[in-house]
């Protein structure tokens, strides 16, 4: 694990694996990891260290299977251990391949895929470049299937009963995230209207963007029905949106898929250096397609008109539909990878324990 924040994507599976009998070694590189409080007979977790530190250390374990989340296996600084047997992918989100940094999974053994679009990516890239077929498993997204629990176990997500409908804001980080393209009278058109609005910068925007995020504040601190969220956990944002407002990032699918409320997404400049998809620019990008079904899709001239998009979206029955369609269509074991996935990781230990 990369860091603590990962734990979300690992501690199921891990406690799905523990539950089914089988010794796991836990790797993290965060001395906050919630992995390191976990007790079981079945359970070692180790801190080793950041950087180069961690990389070393990965160069010599042995394991029959080593699952990571980190892409760019060889390419980099993450090199293969001889005495690892398979190393397996896990495809931590539903996004497609395309936009991850070039190479990010040429030298895996093992993919573990949240959709049938990310098998039907890395497919294409192994035969346009000429490298080994990997074994692609039909498996899920830990991550979000952890936010349906939630929803289903929780109170918080319900949302405050409220007289006005919650607009939710919640953009990407960066020279092409929202927050620094959509204009100030925009955002206070959208707030003389009678809802609640919600801005959730990214987390990197508090560190990379902080000006920014001060300015905004400054500017709208007169009005009463702004909240600004800055937490860690965005599930009580997004159980108390009626309607998000973003750019390329994630939170897209997490509310859409898991609250099954529309999305207003602004496509902001594409640069496809170095990532995947220079590969694969014949083809439409998956999440420009599906996106724009869940939701209305905006160019960047289309921003002063936003508040009546917002407006004419809030409820859409049409796109609701369109959103319980993808879920039943698009991905694996949506709600319920869990164990599908404990049980495949378990599968490789068993096959790979004879290989030599």
């Amino acid at each position: 694990s990369e860091g603590h924040t990962y734990w979300s994507t690992f501690k199921p599976i891990v406690e799905e694996l523990l539950e089914a009998g089988q010794k796991v070694v836990f790797l993290t590189s965060s001395e906050k990891d919630p992995a390191l409080a976990l007790k079981h007979p079945l359970m070692e977790a180790k801190y080793i260290g950041e950087g180069n530190k961690a990389f070393i250390y990965l160069s010599f374990i042995e394991a029959e299977v080593c699952v990571l989340t980190t892409p760019g296996l060889e390419v980099l600084q993450l090199k293969r251990s001889k005495g690892v047997k398979n190393y397996v992918h896990l495809l931590h989100s539903l996004s497609s391949v395309s936009l991850y940094k070039i190479f990010s999974f040429d030298y895996y053994d093992t993919i573990l895929c949240s959709g049938h679009y990310q098998k039907n990516e890395l497919r294409l890239l192994e035969e346009r470049r000429g490298t080994k077929n990997k074994t692609l498993l039909d498996s899920g997204c830990p991550y979000i299937d952890a936010i349906f629990e939630r929803k289903d176990n929780a109170q918080d997500a319900q949302s405050e009963i409220s007289d006005k409908p919650t607009i939710l804001i919640a953009p990407s980080w960066g020279q092409n995230g929202l927050l620094r393209h959509i204009p100030l009278e925009v955002l206070k058109d959208i707030l003389n209207e009678n809802v609640n609005v919600i801005i959730r910068p990214h987390p990197q925007s508090l560190i990379s963007e902080r000006d920014l995020i001060d300015d905004l504040q400054t500017n709208l601190k007169n009005y009463q029905n702004i909240e600004w969220d800055f937490t860690t956990d965005n599930f009580p944002s997004l159980a108390k949106g009626d309607l998000l407002i973003s750019d390329f990032s994630g939170i897209t699918f997490d509310f859409a898929l898991v609250f099954e409320k529309p999305i207003i997404t602004v496509k902001t400049d594409s640069n496809f250096d170095g990532v995947e998809h220079f590969d694969l620019q014949d083809r439409a990008i998956w999440e420009d397609e599906v996106i724009a079904k869940m939701g209305l899709r905006l160019k960047k001239d289309q921003l002063p008109s936003l508040k009546d998009h917002a407006l004419s979206l809030l409820n859409n029955a049409e796109y609701i539909e369109n959103i319980r369609h993808l879920k039943a269509n698009e991905f694996y074991n949506l709600g319920n990878s869990k164990k599908i996935i404990a049980e495949q990781i378990k599968a490789l230990v068993q096959e790979y324990k004879h290989v030599k």
